[in-house]
């Protein structure tokens, strides 16, 4: 007498409740590298935010599975998903800290960037007791680096007439360039091998 008996995971209620959310999450936290350079504060909250909400599933969901003394495949996943977060907090503040570094003038004694209000020419808005009003418009702030545009640009990085050099960027530039390049390729890379592994020991006797 032979008796086979096959073991498979069931891993559609995982999908739909692990892998899923959290891909999401982790996209979301990505997408903070596509915010303006003077966001800090959004592009912070969001990615940390993200980070808080993968360790609080990783805490809730570990309390769920059977303990064990080696790593499933869930702790793999959840870790990875962190580091990657951490990753975009890291590479933000890196980001702030190397426009702060390029130009410290540009920050005040609290840290804040100084910040100034450009406006239009004066052009009537109202009339009132018979006086024609000539209040300007505001457009945005932006932070006060001088007739430059945030961030100011090196003079390091300037070639005859005031051009900037072929292929020379600022630091804060390459970083993020760095970050929206490796992020997600190293997600991807990780996703494949992942369910690689996980489909070949999908079944087993």
């Amino acid at each position: 007498m032979k008796v086979d008996v096959r073991l498979s995971r069931k891993y559609s209620f995982y999908m739909l409740t692990v892998f899923f959310p959290t891909s999401f999450i982790v996209i979301i936290a990505y997408g903070t590298f596509f915010f303006k350079f003077t966001t800090f504060q959004a592009k912070i909250l969001v990615s940390l935010s993200s980070l808080l909400i993968l360790s609080s599933m990783f805490i809730q969901m570990s309390a769920n599975v059977p303990k064990t003394s080696y790593s499933k495949m869930l702790d793999v996943w959840f870790f990875v998903c962190i580091v990657l977060n951490f990753t975009i907090v890291l590479c933000h503040i890196l980001v702030e800290y190397s426009i702060y570094a390029s130009n410290p003038s540009a920050y005040n004694k609290n840290g804040m960037a100084n910040g100034i209000m450009r406006v239009q020419p004066q052009r009537p808005l109202s009339v009132k007791n018979g006086l024609v009003g000539t209040d300007p418009e505001p457009l945005n702030q932006y932070p006060n680096l001088g007739q430059n545009s945030y961030p100011q640009v090196n003079h390091n990085d300037l070639g005859p007439g005031g051009n900037r050099r072929p292929g020379v960027l600022p630091n804060h530039m390459l970083l993020m360039m760095g970050g929206r390049i490796s992020l997600p390729v190293t997600f991807i890379i990780f996703v494949i091998a992942y369910w690689g592994s996980a489909m070949k020991d999908q079944g087993t006797t």
